[in-house]
């Protein structure tokens, strides 16, 4: 264990190149406006509840809720236009898919190629020691996600039977009917919780699924690590080094 564990700590500390590395600089400038626009819109929104809980509790005048207004087409406002500058800088930034593909390459083999390097010291039974223990532990964790979750089907009948019983309900016109089991509606409440069970699965999944993408990147480096050490020890042999 002392001879796998640094490479262990080593590989947890290597992860794909981060998504804002491979953004353009009018990607990077939308993404900080997003931030901007996030803060203020939430300023924004606490001051509109503050107001609302002020005119309950004593009416505003006319000039008092005129403010209001602009502080909720603000509100409003603000998003909207976000929405329509990110929806422009996408259609740009689509037109140059295939130079930026091509530039998302480069960086990505590049930031790859420094954390091979990294891993070259390590000898190649350690390499290959930890390799069979992350391939053991992505079999475990997907075995598990199967075992327990199964298949996308249930979650697609589930998801038809919760909507085939809203439009009945919507069709039929019977009165709205509370989420509570002391109204009588278990049918809707067991749809209720029983969608809301299998959300916190799929949740759950997703976590432990990314945590086995983690994994398989790690086993990728190990895996061109040792082509990297098997091709330069190639090298020495062939008097090349």
């Amino acid at each position: 264990m002392q001879e796998i564990k640094p490479l262990l700590v080593q590989l947890n500390q290597l992860e794909p190149l981060p998504a804002k590395n491979r953004e353009t600089y009018l990607e990077s400038l939308t993404r900080r406006g997003y931030k901007y626009m996030t803060a203020i819109t939430g300023i924004l929104f606490l001051i509109l509840v503050i107001l609302a809980v002020w005119h309950k509790a004593s009416p505003f005048t006319d000039q008092g809720r005129e403010i209001a207004i602009w502080f909720a087409l603000l509100t409003m406002f603000i998003p909207t236009m976000y929405i329509i500058i990110d929806i422009c800088v996408g259609l740009v930034l689509i037109f140059k898919f295939k130079s930026r593909s091509f530039d998302w390459l480069i960086l990505e083999i590049e930031h790859d190629k420094k954390a091979i390097e990294s891993l070259t010291k390590y000898k190649k039974e350690t390499l290959l020691e930890v390799q069979d223990w992350l391939q053991l532990k992505c079999s475990r964790l997907s075995n598990r996600i199967s075992t327990f979750i199964g298949n996308s089907d249930k979650y697609a009948v589930f998801s038809l039977i919760g909507l085939g019983w809203s439009v009945w309900k919507e069709l039929s016109k019977t009165p709205s009917v509370s989420f509570s089991l002391t109204n009588g509606d278990i049918v809707q409440t067991l749809l209720l919780y029983g969608t809301a069970f299998l959300t916190g699965i799929a949740l759950g999944a997703m976590i432990v699924n990314y945590q086995i993408q983690r994994y398989k990147y790690q086993l990728e480096l190990i895996e061109f690590t040792s082509v990297h050490d098997k091709f330069h020890r190639t090298l020495i042999l062939s008097g090349f080094c």
